[in-house]
C-alpha cells in the first residue's frame, strides 16, 4: 500500500532508519531520501540499502518530497521547519518523532503555510540501544504512537499520517497538545 511519492528523513538513526526500513519493507514509498548532519551515518544508510539517496544540502533532501519526517532532537524540530519550509512543494505533509508536544506543535502551526501540511507525531518506540545500527524495520511493531491534531491540522494530512504509523505496525491515538 504505497502512501507517498518521495518520504525524506530528516535524521537517519534509530527511529529514522527503523521508520525507513518499515516503510521499505511495507511498500509505503517508492523512494527514501535520507538528511542529516553525519554524512559517514548516511552514506553507510544508503549503502546498507536503508534510503535511496541522501544529500548534504536541506533543499535538495526536502525537493519533491510529500512527506519530510524529523527524526532529531526536539530542540532542532522548529529550527528545521523554519528552514525547510520555503523548500518544499506545496501538499507536501511534515511530521516529527519528538516527544515534546506542546511548545513544538504550536511554533510549528505559526510557521507552516497554508499550502503545507505539519502533524505533531509521537511515536513511543525504542530501546536501550541508539543509531543507524541498531534500527529495525519492526521497531514500532504494537508500540502506541500519539498524534496532535491542532484547529490548523488538515484532516486529510492527519489522516495519511495517522496511516503510516498504523502501517508500520503502531496503535495511533490521538491527543490535543494539552492531553500529550
Amino acid at each position: 500500500m504505497k502512501l507517498f511519492q518521495k518520504v525524506t528523513i530528516i535524521g537517519v538513526g534509530l527511529l529514522g532508519a527503523s521508520l525507513a526500513k518499515a516503510c521499505k519493507g511495507r511498500g509505503l514509498a517508492d523512494e527514501i531520501t535520507g538528511y542529516g548532519r553525519n554524512c559517514e551515518n548516511l552514506r553507510k544508510a544508503k549503502d546498507l540499502k536503508i534510503i535511496d539517496h541522501y544529500f548534504g544540502d536541506l533543499s535538495e533532501a526536502v525537493s519533491d518530497a510529500d512527506l519530510v519526517v524529523l527524526c532529531t532532537p526536539v530542540s532542532t524540530i522548529v529550527p528545521l521547519i523554519q528552514s525547510l519550509v520555503s523548500q518544499v512543494q506545496p501538499g507536501t505533509i511534515i511530521t516529527d518523532v519528538g516527544s515534546v508536544k506542546e511548545s513544538v506543535v504550536h511554533r510549528a502551526d505559526k510557521l507552516i503555510p497554508e499550502d503545507i501540511f505539519f502533524v505533531g507525531s509521537h511515536p513511543i518506540a525504542g530501546g536501550e540501544n541508539s543509531g543507524l545500527e541498531s534500527s529495525t524495520a519492526s521497531l514500532y511493531q504494537d508500540a502506541k504512537c500519539i498524534v496532535t491534531p491542532t484547529e490548523k491540522t488538515d484532516k486529510t494530512a492527519l489522516k495519511k499520517i495517522s496511516t503510516l504509523w498504523h502501517a508500520v505496525g503502531m496503535n495511533v491515538i490521538s491527543l490535543s497538545v494539552e492531553e500529550h
